[in-house]
């Protein structure tokens, strides 16, 4: 490669980098999914919200379908959880820990 070339490259790399990454929607459906999907499409969901979690980092959204998830979660990014809606998407808490 020539230098011109070299230079492009070198741009095209250090400007993915200084732009940041995209933030990724994590997709969780507890009927349909497994924990070992890819989990980002709707077509291959998580099968809990703790594994969308997981694999998330700080700005990511996880989407939740429909159902009862009665999970011990454990948050500690920034992130945004989408249920389908509030009176068909439930999370159970059975409890605080401190």
């Amino acid at each position: 490669m020539n230098r011109l070339g070299n230079w492009v490259l070198a741009a095209l790399i250090l400007g993915r980098f200084s732009t940041g990454m995209a933030a990724i929607t994590w997709y969780v459906n507890g009927l349909t999914g497994l924990d070992s999907n890819y989990c980002r499409s709707a077509t291959a969901p998580c099968r809990t919200i703790g594994e969308a979690i997981s694999r998330a980092v700080s700005g990511d959204s996880v989407r939740v379908a429909a159902g009862t998830y009665a999970e011990h979660l454990t948050i500690g990014i920034s992130l945004e959880l989408i249920g389908a809606s509030a009176s068909t998407t439930i999370i159970e808490v059975r409890g605080r820990t401190e």
